[in-house]
């Protein structure tokens, strides 16, 4: 096909729209609502399961929980202080251990009391995540027997500091105790948690055996405190070995521990499907509803495309009689699909950009995501992709019924019946299928 047959399509298209007002109208608002619930969800499915962490090499972190031993492939709590410290001390498949917990502070000193998120780290969490203090310093293992230090959240230097750029070495006072600080974080640092939604930790506490846990001891009197634990995985390890590890030394640990840990095991997994394990059902089968709803849109469509190829036959056979062939009918409707699907999802954009606003303001899933939920360039490009193969959806089977139709016949007032009769069966076979997509749906 030429430019200039191309444009002389689009326009031709164009006025056909703009006819039928009613008709474009309709589809083109089912296109809009189709592709723009497929774009919000493709969104959210891109931040969630396609994006890589915002960590360094993010494929060689690893989750660990505790199972209950009757469900070894369901990891249910964290796990004991105890374990963790032993795991740091004797695992060889990690390059390196972090614990991590959170806790409620209480902040004194700057103004107003004022009650702040704190996560309790062990010295090893930042270099574990890979992650670089954008001030100062993380921490080191001097810290660990030195006075308490504090690595403080960006937001939080700018809520509480007005991003003073003097604030390391200045201190915090924390549940009456005094914390020096010593670094800034920058934003993206925290963890999804569950436990916590919609407040990422505003600073980071040095976990040392003398800090105290969240119910006041210290960790060095608590062995069975629950901690959480990620990992860094040496290159060439992988989960399963990492995981039959530190079962091996768990079962040594456990031979002086209380006897209820001997009802768990170690449960190690990367630590991007861990985090995506409570959403990823869900978004799965979210992904396939809204796609349901595309092609339920399509078949509706494509109905009406054939209503309206069955009203313009006279039209058809007249262009054909004066010279167009089957091939210039077919790409004529073809055009005039892509068209309708352009539009459609031009204004889907609108609808997706406006709906994504109010999906992430809902908080569906109640977790923050690792990346943010944004339409980028790649669901730009799936946006483009899907218009385009929705136009051939619902397009194609009104083309081909186009340039089937018997231009003889046509002209005859005779042949009424039959080209109707065969586009009633298309018609039919169309609403089956989208009552059956209906109740899949």
């Amino acid at each position: 096909m030429s430019n200039g047959t191309l444009l002389r399509d689009l326009r031709f298209g164009a006025r056909q729209l703009t006819r039928n007002r009613a008709f474009s109208l309709l589809a083109v608002l089912m296109i809009a609502i189709g592709i723009g619930a497929n774009t919000i969800v493709f969104s959210t499915v891109d931040s969630w399961l396609l994006k890589p962490l915002p960590f360094r090499d993010p494929q060689q972190l690893a989750a660990i929980w505790e199972s209950e031993s009757k469900n070894p492939s369901l990891p249910s709590i964290f796990a004991p202080w105890r374990h963790f410290q032993e795991w740091e001390r004797q695992s060889t498949s990690f390059d390196s251990l972090a614990g991590f917990f959170w806790r409620g502070y209480t902040l004194t000193g700057l103004g107003e009391t004022d009650s702040v998120l704190g996560q309790m780290v062990t010295q090893d969490y930042f270099s574990t995540l890979g992650i670089e203090a954008i001030r100062g310093r993380e921490f080191q293992p001097d810290d660990v027997n030195g006075s308490p230090v504090v690595v403080l959240g960006q937001a939080f230097l700018q809520r509480r500091f007005g991003g003073d750029p003097d604030v390391i070495g200045k201190t915090l006072t924390l549940n009456d105790r005094t914390y020096g600080i010593i670094g800034v974080a920058p934003s993206g640092t925290s963890l999804p948690s569950v436990a916590q939604p919609d407040h990422p930790e505003d600073l980071w506490i040095l976990l040392t055996p003398d800090e105290p846990n969240p119910a006041n001891k210290p960790y060095r009197d608590s062995p069975d405190q629950p901690i959480g634990v990620i990992g860094r995985l040496k290159p060439g390890v992988n989960v399963a070995q990492a995981q039959a590890e530190l079962t091996s030394i768990k079962v040594r640990v456990d031979e002086v521990s209380p006897p209820i840990w001997k009802n768990y095991t170690p449960f190690v997994a990367g630590l991007q499907s861990d985090a995506t394990r409570s959403v990823r059902p869900t978004l799965l089968v979210l992904s396939g509803a809204v796609i349901f709803v595309l092609l339920i849109a399509c078949t509706n469509i494509a109905g009406l495309l054939l209503a309206r190829v069955a009203e313009r036959r006279k039209e058809l056979a007249i262009r054909a009689a004066l010279g167009a062939g089957r091939r210039a009918l077919v790409l004529q409707l073809l055009t005039e699909s892509f068209l309708i699907s352009a539009i459609g999802t031009a204004a889907g954009l609108f609808l997706a950009y406006v709906g994504l606003r109010s999906f992430l303001a809902l908080n569906p899933f109640e977790i923050p995501a690792f990346n943010d939920v944004a339409i980028n360039s790649r669901v730009l490009l799936f946006t483009i992709l899907l218009s385009f193969l929705t136009a051939a959806l619902f397009g194609v089977i009104p083309a081909i019924q186009a340039g089937r139709l018997d231009v003889n016949e046509l002209l005859k007032e005779s042949s009424r019946g039959s080209q109707g009769a065969r586009h009633q069966r298309t018609r039919k076979i169309l609403v089956v299928v989208e009552v059956a997509l209906s109740l899949v749906l």
